[in-house]
């Protein structure tokens, strides 16, 4: 049986086979591989100290999360094996998600256009009534 849960030493992910231990690992460690606030968008990479696999045939743990948090990538996710995975992962996404500012950008401008418009819809309508 495939080892469940993990913690850090260093960099390095260990497998514990006492779920004591790694609790009270797990209570007190940063387990915080990198976190970028890009305007109200947030990338998070994290250590999870849980294997995270479900395929059988892939003998690689699942261990670090990377998360999008708001835009519209919101909820994006990318799980790795390893610290050095785990911090490409992030200037990845970091840098995807700079590729998508200008569609936000976009998307917020043809809001606000789409209500200035209500607005002066019913600005005429109630010149009109009036």
């Amino acid at each position: 049986m495939r080892p469940h849960l993990f913690i850090l030493e260093g960099r390095r992910a260990v497998p514990v086979h006492d779920v004591i231990t790694w609790a009270l690992w797990y209570e007190r460690a940063n387990r915080r591989v990198n976190f970028t606030r890009i305007g109200n968008i947030e990338i998070s990479t994290v250590f999870l100290g849980l294997n995270c696999s479900y395929d059988p045939d892939d003998p690689r743990p699942l261990l670090f999360e990377t998360m999008i948090f708001g835009g519209s990538l919101d909820g994006c996710q990318y799980r790795s094996s390893t610290w050095a995975r785990a911090e490409k992962y992030h200037r990845e996404v970091v840098a995807l998600v700079k590729k998508s500012l200008p569609l936000e950008r976009s998307k917020k401008m043809t809001r606000r256009l789409n209500r200035v418009g209500e607005k002066l819809k019913m600005k005429k309508l109630v010149s009109e009534l009036f």
